[in-house]
């Protein structure tokens, strides 16, 4: 831990955010503080967490008392839509929030391949409370019309391809995203690792960002 701390020190790059908690019907926020006490060690912004209680009710208490322990270390909780997941969209994803007590520190993260998979419009984004979105994933995807939960699983775990290489609308999503949004990669894909490398991958994937990234402020100059 101390070398990762030096090296983000000495490279001048900040660490986003620690994943992943499921906050499932046996979830205890208690057993969590040694990931928040990390996440502050480290320096990070936030916690990324996921919903599967079914119990709606539960599920928003174990998230605002998260949001609380969370909130002493300085991070934000991230709520990531998946959907297959009790919370599958980000606009569940608001409500769960708004039922929690609107915790300040509860944000939400938008992963492109998860919101596209939701089948729900990009208007959806610009329609959610200001300042709720704290950060976006991005990655693509061949655009599989249907695919099963299994199958869904294993495209976002093993399968993502990098922005631009695939059939999502990434400038739109990255348009309909509030201005200044922090932006990651998440493009987990075992056969391109394999072939390439990790450093070439990673290279690569980062390119393919720029090259995404430039197009839409060519796009939207305004931001």
């Amino acid at each position: 831990i101390r070398e990762i701390v030096q090296t983000s020190r000495d490279l001048g790059v900040k660490i986003l955010d620690l994943e992943f908690v499921w906050l499932d019907a046996g979830s205890d926020p208690e057993r969590c503080k040694g990931l928040v006490d990390l996440g502050a060690e480290l320096g990070v912004e936030a916690i990324l967490v996921g919903g599967i209680d079914p119990d709606w009710n539960r599920l928003a208490d174990t998230f605002g008392k998260l949001c609380e322990i969370a909130r002493q270390a300085n991070l934000t909780v991230d709520l990531e839509a998946m959907p297959w997941a009790r919370v599958s969209s980000p606009s569940e994803g608001a409500r769960l929030i708004a039922d929690a007590g609107h915790p300040a520190n509860g944000k939400l993260l938008v992963d492109a391949l998860h919101f596209f998979r939701a089948n729900v419009p990009l208007a959806d984004i610009g329609a959610l409370p200001a300042g709720l979105i704290h950060s976006a994933q991005l990655c693509d995807d061949i655009g599989r019309a249907s695919v099963s939960t299994t199958e869904a699983k294993a495209i976002a775990n093993f399968q993502r391809l990098p922005p631009a290489m695939g059939a999502l609308d990434l400038r739109g999503f990255v348009a309909a995203l509030p201005a200044g949004t922090p932006i990651a990669l998440e493009v987990p894909n075992e056969r391109e690792l394999e072939r390439h490398g990790p450093q070439e991958w990673a290279r690569h994937c980062h390119r393919a960002l720029e090259e995404l990234l430039a197009a839409s402020a060519q796009e939207r100059p305004e931001r």
